[in-house]
């Protein structure tokens, strides 16, 4: 199964989560954040770093671009009033007004750039892209009660944040989360740093989660090395208008189905239990993460790879049975359910960047039977076939309610899995860079990164109050030991969880 995105959403009728970047980090102070700013330089440091500054033959000169018309209540006579947002977007509008900073709606990208960079030839190509794809340029406003997306021409620009070479991901990234706050509103949905390197350079993308997700990388970085080729030979680039994604709603009679569906498929889940915590979602959101690393060595994936083949099954089903193999074990629950994203590109969306996934809840039943694997891939597989009803359609449908925890599931599974090219841009090659959530996503996520071919790698994350935020060292040796288990056909060792 190929994942959708590395920004899984908590269930319910409460906005996703982010997707952001990098290991337990903290939001910096505004003090803190104002220090970092004004201590990087202009430009890189030293003739070492490989970046070319100054005006480029293909960068347009007029002085400074218009402000785009911020939406308000009722559009001018004569305008479109926009169209309705997607059900995740509305669910990203909602996070930047639940979590208590703007910043826990940004969403990150790394693009590993080698070779000579010129930095006024990538900032042309960098707005040529975001001029293709009208997500990267949306503004959103609610009028009458409704979240509407309304694409404008020029969308606000921001400088790049060139940084010393050496700044290490986990500081630039919390560099550009730090700026300012990204304004859906006005179309302000993006801003870049780069980072000197003695190959070339990185690229990091700071996105608001509204218009990007996992999958968008790929597609950006393809886009951006063509662009970035045409305007290295002198060229302005011009590619072609790349339409944002559009709310489809439900025929009724599939609404129907898909509500049935979800009724019987969830009937009788338990919650992880939290040990009396009580972390609310607000709360979850609003916390700072804890984190361990997992890994599966080359030899290790290849025999969980072929143990999917055996079970007519695909890794990912096998990586999530391990998963809830480890979490019914260490929790001594037998039913419950796990969240993961589902890709929502349909035709003609293959090419387009924005926050196009949804999030399913995976019912889980007996996962420490040796069955485990088949029967958990015809959940997942049954999950895609229902996940056109909105997540909090299907919140609704279950008959969750409003409780303070997440509704329906608690921990949350994402795998990347698609392939990372070599975007060739003349002596340039642009590849992207996997980069972990840097803001809660649920009471417990497992996020790896599987090439096909070498091992699969990941991160465990917990929100420092969670009660597996004490259990994460426990739960990443559990996992590994149930990979290979599963992989091997084996039955697990740990005593099944009572009634």
């Amino acid at each position: 199964m190929r994942d959708a995105s590395t920004a899984p959403t908590p269930p319910g009728t409460g906005p996703a989560t982010p997707d952001t970047a990098r290991p337990a980090v903290t939001t910096p102070r505004p003090a803190e954040a104002t220090r970092a700013r004004t201590a990087v330089p202009a430009q890189p440091p030293g003739p070492q770093t490989g970046l070319r500054a100054g005006p480029h033959p293909g960068a347009e000169r007029p002085g400074s671009p218009p402000t785009p018309r911020t939406p308000s209540s009722a559009p001018p006579p004569g305008e479109p009033a926009g169209e309705p947002a997607t059900a995740t977007e509305r669910r990203f509008w909602a996070l930047q007004h639940t979590a208590g900073h703007p910043a826990a709606a940004l969403t990150f990208g790394r693009f590993h750039l080698t070779g000579p960079v010129d930095l006024p030839a990538l900032a042309v190509a960098l707005r040529a892209v975001r001029e293709r794809h009208e997500g990267l340029r949306t503004a959103y406003t609610v009028r009458c009660g409704t979240l509407l997306a309304q694409v404008v021409d020029r969308p606000v620009e921001h400088e790049p944040l060139v940084l010393p070479s050496g700044t290490a991901p986990g500081d630039a990234l919390r560099l550009l989360r730090a700026g300012p706050a990204p304004d859906a509103t006005r179309a302000d949905l993006l801003r870049w740093a780069v980072v000197p390197l003695p190959d070339g350079a990185d690229l990091y993308l700071a996105v608001h989660h509204i218009a990007f997700d996992g999958a968008s990388g790929e597609v950006l970085a393809a886009d951006l090395a063509h662009a970035y080729a045409q305007a290295l030979a002198g060229e302005r680039p011009r590619p072609a208008p790349a339409p944002r994604h559009r709310a489809q709603p439900l025929a009724p009679a599939r609404r129907t189905e898909h509500e049935a569906y979800w009724q019987h498929a969830l009937a009788g889940l338990a919650e992880l239990p939290d040990d009396g915590r009580g972390l609310t979602r607000r709360e979850l959101l609003r916390d700072t993460l804890v984190q361990r690393s997992v890994r599966l060595g080359a030899a290790e994936a290849a025999t969980l790879r072929e143990r999917a083949r055996s079970v007519a099954a695909t890794p990912f089903a096998v990586l999530l049975a391990a998963y809830a193999r480890a979490l019914s074990a260490l929790a001594g629950v037998r039913d419950f359910a796990v969240g993961t994203a589902v890709a929502d590109r349909r035709a003609g969306t293959e090419q387009e960047v924005g926050c196009l996934f949804t999030m399913v809840p995976v019912p889980v039943r007996d996962p420490l039977a040796p069955d485990c694997v088949p029967r958990l891939w015809q959940a997942v597989v049954d999950c895609v076939l229902h996940a056109g009803l909105p997540l909090e359609n299907i919140v609704r449908a279950a008959g969750a309610g409003r409780g303070r925890r997440m509704p329906l599931y608690q921990a949350t599974f994402l795998l990347q899995n698609w392939p990372r090219h070599a975007h060739h841009a003349g002596p340039v090659t642009v590849r992207t860079v996997p980069v972990p959530p840097s803001a809660p996503q649920a009471e417990v996520l497992l996020e790896l990164y599987d090439d096909g071919h070498g091992p699969v790698h990941g991160v465990l994350q917990a929100p420092s109050r969670s009660v597996w935020a004490d259990r994460l060292t426990s739960l990443a040796d559990r996992w590994h030991q149930e990979a290979l288990l599963t992989a091997a056909g084996s039955g697990t060792c740990a005593p099944r969880p009572g009634p």
